[in-house]
């Protein structure tokens, strides 16, 4: 499921631009949801180089 919009205006590091300039942003992205004590990673696994989770 792609972050709304508004989810996205809520994160720190977006939350100063434009709605104009969140569009863009919106089909690249992707919200997870994760149980309460799920591993997400291991200290040996790597990111794919052009992957980023905020």
């Amino acid at each position: 499921m792609q972050a709304t919009i508004d989810q996205l205006s809520q994160i720190l590091i977006f939350r100063d631009l434009t709605r104009s300039e969140l569009e863009p942003l919106q089909p690249h992205t992707q919200v997870q949801h994760y149980r309460q004590g799920e591993i997400l990673m291991h200290e040996s696994d790597r990111l794919p180089d052009n992957s980023y989770r905020i």
